[in-house]
């Protein structure tokens, strides 16, 4: 959304401080200082009143330059800066771990600890809000503890210190930090110390986005960081806060990483997030095998284990179309019938189908375990085979598969609950799905699949109630359909008389016209849009072939005073005869075509069916014809002409082969007619695939049900 600022000019509300210019020239020798400039501002300023628009301090800009001379000198003559937050909640630490500079986050621990400076206590007890009466007892117990809760204070990002330290990634050595942390041994009154709970901390504190800094160690690819912190963390079964640091592994796909976290928290295969998934789960969904085996080796219960929504890992990996994954998870299945889900009762074999993951039941159904091949005609819940999902979300590819490749073993009469077959499940073509559903259908019927005999009695019945309908409607209504289309003509003779007021006007009143005002002939059915279109566009192609044959045969080749030369050549008789074809095919066309025009979609359809031939012998016929002609025209020079003749036999042959695909694949049971389909169904699936987009599609919402 674009930006709008209100520029007018406004009432006067006050006057700034003088003190404002001044705070610019401060601000520029500040940045001065820490490019190595000089250091009279030190003792001339002071430091607390030097902030950025977003408060960062001097020590903040030091820190984030990782300049720790600057560093020091700052500490030296203002302490009190060590403990400023800018507007971020960044303190100076939070600052130089996100710049990656773990020897400036040294000297700033170094001076937090460093309570022998009168200055530095002081300041430690006013932001510990604790009275200045206690500055002698002020130790270094109570400065670790303090120390312990300012490296946990978090800015408004949730990120502690070493948050911002791991996000810089491997290549900045975020995981020096702990090396930095091991040196501040001394214990609080609890027994705690920076050296001991540094690696506590990377697994209890997460940040808003519940990353642990462990979690981001792993997310990064940092070994060294996670095998430290895991070598050195409380041994114990205690989970892991925020998310799952070996699903950050195995989203990954790294294999070292997840090796490490099963070498040092085997028990963390078990972790279940609030989606009720295991690690297995996440492997399995994105087919990442050698995480599988991974995690196999080390608990082999996980595979029956369900998620939230009742799916086994061998479900998400079925879904995802991973046959090696589905190979492995099968080897843990005695009877992989008994693995269904807890919403609608589906093996894996539904899963794969609704997705159009032909992958995995072509591995399926070539096993040679009975139990396996028995699934393609097992029902869900609702009465329904993979065959009746395959075609109800109308994947063609997996349903010729199933139907053609396993005709033996799928059952193609099998009904669900709404008595159903898998053909009734395709449903009405319609302008967004009808090229796959149009698939779908061929390879069903194709393969002899029927439509269920009770539910096309009832779909008969209901035609035939919707036709009774109709016709009682329309003779009620045809004396006020009359009136009205009186009213009509008078509505159309206005128009015209505003059409110098502009056709957008025009076309506004045209929209208002009732729809129930249209001529009695048509009143009965209004045919499909669709195909009105295309009957508009054959008689203009019909048309143009008319157009350009009688061209041709006005300017006959070797035409010389009203006679032809060449009338003894074979090609140009052949010419003849081309160009005749081509000109009374496609008058022909016209006329079938005019038959589309009377309104009755059956009629269309009719039309369409007899044109689409007569049209494709026209158009072949006129390239053929324009072959012949001007083959005669420079038969004389015969390279020329033998080049030119091979060139345009081809493209014949391909515009031949194009024009073919437009009646293929066939739905015959035809057996050589299947054969002929066979490569014409795949190559239009797979521009079927090609084609399919899903953008910013979250692949859990396919199998999440409502209970």
């Amino acid at each position: 959304m674009e930006l709008k600022l209100d520029i007018e000019p406004s009432e006067v509300t006050e006057i700034i401080p003088w003190e404002v210019d001044n705070q610019v020239n401060l601000l520029s020798e500040a940045y001065h200082l820490v490019y190595g400039g000089s250091t009279n501002l030190l003792g001339s300023s002071n430091l607390l009143e030097i902030e950025t628009p977003t408060k960062n301090t001097v020590l903040h800009i030091a820190a984030s330059y990782g300049n720790n001379d600057i560093v020091n000198l700052v500490i030296e003559h203002s302490p009190k800066l060590l403990f400023t937050f800018n507007k971020n909640n960044d303190s100076p630490l939070h600052v130089a771990a996100r710049g990656g500079h773990i020897s400036t986050v040294k000297t700033l621990l170094a001076s937090y600890t460093n309570i022998e400076r009168r200055d530095i206590k002081m300041a430690w007890l006013e932001y510990s809000t604790n009275s200045r009466n206690d500055l002698e007892d002020y130790d270094e117990v109570l400065n670790m503890e303090d120390l312990l809760c300012f490296v946990n204070k978090e800015n408004a990002q949730g990120n502690t210190m070493l948050h911002e330290a791991m996000l810089r990634g491997k290549s900045n050595g975020g995981h020096e930090i702990f090396n930095v942390c091991e040196l501040y041994k001394t214990e609080d009154w609890l027994k705690n110390s920076l050296a001991s709970c540094c690696y506590e901390f990377a697994l209890e504190m997460v940040n808003y986005a519940k990353k642990s800094v462990l979690y981001l160690a792993v997310e990064n690819g940092d070994e060294d960081a996670v095998k430290l912190i895991l070598e050195n963390c409380p041994k114990n079964d205690a989970k892991p806060k925020g998310l799952s640091p070996i699903v950050a592994a195995i989203m990954k796909q790294n294999q070292e990483i997840l090796s490490i976290i099963l070498e040092n928290k085997p028990i963390w295969i078990h972790l279940r997030d609030k989606d009720g998934r295991l690690p297995l789960h996440y492997a399995a969904s994105i087919g990442y095998l050698e995480g599988v085996y991974l995690l196999l080796g080390t608990c082999k219960c996980c595979t029956i284990q369900r998620d939230n929504n009742g799916y086994f890992p061998i479900h998400l990996a079925s879904y995802g179309g991973h046959v090696e994954v589905v190979k492995k998870l099968l080897e843990y299945c005695p009877d992989p019938r008994e693995m269904l889900d807890t919403f609608l009762q589906q093996n894996i074999l539904h899963i794969a189908a609704s997705n159009g993951k032909h992958d995995v039941i072509r591995y399926i159904l070539e096993n040679q375990v009975g139990e396996h091949r028995q699934m393609i005609n097992q029902e869900d819940r609702n009465g329904n085979t993979p065959l009746h999902l395959a075609s109800t979300f109308c994947h063609p590819a997996t349903v010729y598969y199933i139907v053609n490749q396993n005709k033996e073993k799928v059952h193609l009469d099998i009904v669900n609950q709404n008595n159903e077959t898998a053909l009734d499940t395709v449903g009405p073509l319609t302008n967004n799905s009808r090229f796959k559903k149009r698939l779908t259908s061929i390879a069903l019927k194709s393969a002899g699949a029927k439509r269920s005999p009770r539910r096309s009695a009832a779909l008969v019945y209901i035609e035939q109630e919707h036709e009774e309908s109709q016709r009682s409607n329309a003779n009620s209504t045809k004396t006020e359909q009359k009136i009205k289309r009186k009213e009509l003509h008078q509505q159309r003779k206005e128009k015209e008389k505003e059409k110098e007021k502009g056709l957008d006007r025009y076309r506004d009143r045209a929209e208002k016209v009732p729809n129930n005002i249209v001529p009695q002939y048509l009143s009965a059915e209004v045919p499909n849009p669709t195909f009105k279109d295309m009957v508009e566009t054959l008689i203009l192609v019909s048309t143009l072939i008319i157009t350009a044959s009688v061209a041709a045969c006005f300017a006959v080749p070797g035409e010389a005073d009203g006679k032809a030369n060449n009338l003894c050549h074979a090609m140009f008789q052949a010419f003849i005869i081309f160009i005749t074809i081509s000109l009374f095919s496609s008058i022909s066309s016209i006329i079938i075509l005019f038959w589309a025009t009377l309104g009755l979609t059956e009629l269309v359809k009719f039309s369409l069916k007899i044109v689409m031939p007569i049209l494709g012998i026209a158009l072949i016929s006129l390239s053929l014809a324009f072959i012949a002609g001007l083959y005669t025209v420079i038969s004389e020079l015969t390279w020329l002409a033998n080049v030119f003749l091979v060139m345009t036999l081809i493209f014949v042959v391909v515009e031949i082969l194009l024009y073919m695909l437009l009646f293929l694949p066939s739905s015959s049971t035809s057996i050589p007619l299947r054969y002929i389909s066979y490569y014409p169904f795949l190559f239009l699936a797979w521009i079927l695939q090609r084609t399919k987009i899903d953008h910013g599609v979250n692949p859990w919402s396919y199998l999440r049900y409502d209970s």
